[in-house]
């Protein structure tokens, strides 16, 4: 028993150790086989290896090429990337019109690196740098100059425009800044913060001196402003007039030896305008605009209602024109309110005079009259000498043509008189003996530069509403300064160096941006919590006076209707008092009771500039 049982442990022993020989047999062979499929993979890898140190040595040796090449071009490739900017190339869209273009040339392009993104960026924030030293360089050597100044707000922000123009009417932008607000004083001293900047582009750029007096060398070129007449326009010239006089007696040499009629044409900035008044006695009550005359008024109701594409909504001009082809009138001369109005405002107010009865019979008998929406501009359209022109001169009209003139000569003389006394004989600037030949030859005939400039920034608002605006006025004094023609006359080495030097202060540049944003977001709260304040203070104004109006109408009682009126007055002696309590009852009436009315009924002290009697304020208190 005891040798069975042996005999069966040496068969499972035996059995155990067969099996443990095969699976170390079976494992020696896979680790053989896993060995040698890593040796194989670390061989292919040894010569990958080579094969990639072969192509990055290749591929170095391409970069190095295709870099001494771009070193070469460096000069025309920002050029060409900064009017690709001003021809509104998106940042990113840069390196693919470039690649195109090449294409199209047949050039090989497979071994360029085109610029990316960030470095138009940089390129493009360089313009302004290059822009403003160009400006520095213009406005500092050329003389009677005009300033151009206006202001308007953009999506709530006021921004100030400051640009002129030489002898040549070229123009040259000085800044485009946003303003904490439209006043006189504030728009002089972001002026003062332009001349700065352009004083210091140009310190940049100048290797052999610092000018420390370009900004004073500006202003005594100025000659002479255009704006219109706004209150802060006017105050503005007249700061800008004084400021300019104190820094030539600051700045300027040997100004004190200069005799008073020498300094005061020497600082002497003459004020040029454009009025939008007409003249007294013109205006309609019923149907014109404030400030417009009735003529005007007729010529642009008419031009609206009747010119192609002025009014989409209310206008007929398609209708009016099948009428006139009816009446065997195939040509339609009013034009639509676009561009300058001033230059087809005597043309189209000749069409309508013209084709006034077809007018007057298609209004009655086939539309009926419209009404025209809103106003756009007139475009430039000459006079010809046609059927209306032979209208116009015929002799039935020569009578009331002479009784036109006769009161339209009258009417502008007067306001001449009023608006440009300074510029008519025995005017201001005729004392001071200056020369209307050179001083006047940088003015130009009108004050569309700012708009212009305004509409060149809206749409880029409107397109590029992520845009900075540091990268806004680049753009747009890149374009109204034409810097790329003064850069193309310039040496390729100083085009070069002035890049250079601007890609250098481009951070110090962002940084003063970064702080004026800062100071302008905390002038903006200062405004606002001043004009909190200054509510606060007139409501709680308003609260005493209505408390003091009441405790004196519990004291006289309210005078409700016209016998009680005249009933109380009998009591009051002295006109004195009867001025005071009537001007009390009325006040309490308006401003406790809040009564409807017309204004003139409340007003206790004038009416019209001229004093309010005893006997109207009764008639008032009556009426009320």
């Amino acid at each position: 028993m005891e040798k069975k049982r042996t005999i069966e442990k040496c068969k499972y022993w035996e059995n155990i150790a067969q099996k443990t020989r095969y699976l170390k047999d079976h494992l020696q062979a896979k680790h053989e086989t896993e060995v040698k499929i890593l040796q194989d993979q670390i061989l292919n890898m040894r010569q990958e290896q080579k094969a990639n140190k072969h192509e990055i040595n290749k591929t170095i040796d391409e970069l190095h090429f295709v870099l001494d090449n771009l070193n070469e071009k460096k000069t025309d490739t920002n050029l060409c990337i900064m009017e690709l900017l001003n021809a509104n190339v998106a940042f990113e869209k840069v390196s693919c019109v470039m690649s195109s273009v090449m294409k199209v040339c047949n050039v090989d392009c497979r071994n360029n690196i085109f610029p990316k993104k960030d470095y138009v960026s940089t390129i493009s924030a360089t313009r302004l740098f290059v822009s403003q030293a160009h400006a520095a360089i213009a406005c500092s050597e050329q003389e009677n100059q005009t300033l151009y100044t206006d202001e308007t707000k953009k999506n709530g922000q006021p921004y100030g425009v400051f640009v002129t123009t030489n002898e040549d009417k070229k123009p040259f932008l000085l800044g485009l800044r946003q303003m904490s607000n439209k006043a006189a004083q504030t728009q002089l001293d972001v002026f003062k913060q332009i001349l700065g900047d352009i004083e210091l582009r140009y310190n940049q750029v100048t290797t052999t001196e610092v000018n420390n007096q370009l900004s004073i060398k500006i202003l005594q070129n100025i000659k002479c402003t255009m704006s219109d007449r706004a209150a802060t326009q006017v105050s503005f010239n007249q700061l800008l007039e004084s400021y300019s006089s104190s820094m030539l007696q600051e700045h300027l040499e040997n100004y004190h030896l200069l005799q008073e009629p020498d300094q005061m044409l020497l600082s002497k900035i003459v004020f040029n305008h454009f009025h939008k008044d007409p003249p007294e006695g013109t205006e309609h009550p019923e149907i014109s605009l404030k400030g417009e005359s009735s003529v005007l008024n007729a010529v642009r109701i008419a031009s609206k209602a009747l010119a192609s594409g002025a009014d989409e909504k209310n206008g007929v001009y398609l209708e009016f024109k099948t009428y006139l082809q009816r009446q065997q009138i195939n040509k339609y001369e009013i034009k639509p309110f676009l561009g300058n109005r001033f230059n087809v405002v005597f043309h189209n107010a000749g069409a309508i005079y013209h084709l006034r009865n077809h007018i007057i019979n298609f209004l009655e008998k086939v539309k009926g009259e419209g009404t025209p929406g809103e106003l756009l501009p007139f475009p430039s359209v000459e006079v010809k000498k046609d059927d209306i022109w032979a209208s116009l001169v015929s002799d039935h009209n020569d009578e009331q043509c002479a009784a036109f003139l006769i009161q339209m000569c009258s009417a502008t003389s007067k306001a001449l008189s009023q608006k440009v006394k300074d510029h008519l004989e025995d005017g201001q600037h005729t004392q001071y003996g200056i020369d209307p030949s050179k001083t006047f030859n940088s003015v130009l005939p009108h004050n569309k530069l700012p708009e212009f400039i305004f509409g060149h920034l809206d749409w880029l608002i409107k397109h590029r509403p992520n845009a900075s605006r540091l990268a806004n006025e680049a753009h747009i004094v890149y374009n109204v300064n034409t810097t790329g023609v003064w850069l193309n006359q310039q040496t390729e080495q100083h085009v070069q160096e002035l890049i250079n030097r601007s890609k250098l202060k481009i951070k110090d540049i962002k940084i003063t941006e970064k702080q004026r944003l800062l100071d302008l977001k905390n002038e903006l709260e200062r405004i606002s919590r001043e004009k909190e304040e200054k509510a606060r203070r007139i409501l709680f104004k308003k609260c005493n006076e209505k408390k003091k109006l009441v405790e004196h109408i519990l004291k006289l009682g309210l005078w409700d209707n016209a016998r009680k009126v005249d009933q109380e007055l009998t009591k009051v002696k002295f006109l004195k008092n009867k001025r005071e309590i009537l001007k009390t009852q009325i006040k309490f009436r308006h401003l406790v009771l809040e009564q409807p009315g017309e204004k003139t009924l409340f007003q206790v002290s004038q009416v019209n500039k001229k004093p309010v009697t005893i006997s109207q304020l009764t008639k008032n208190l009556k009426t009320d």
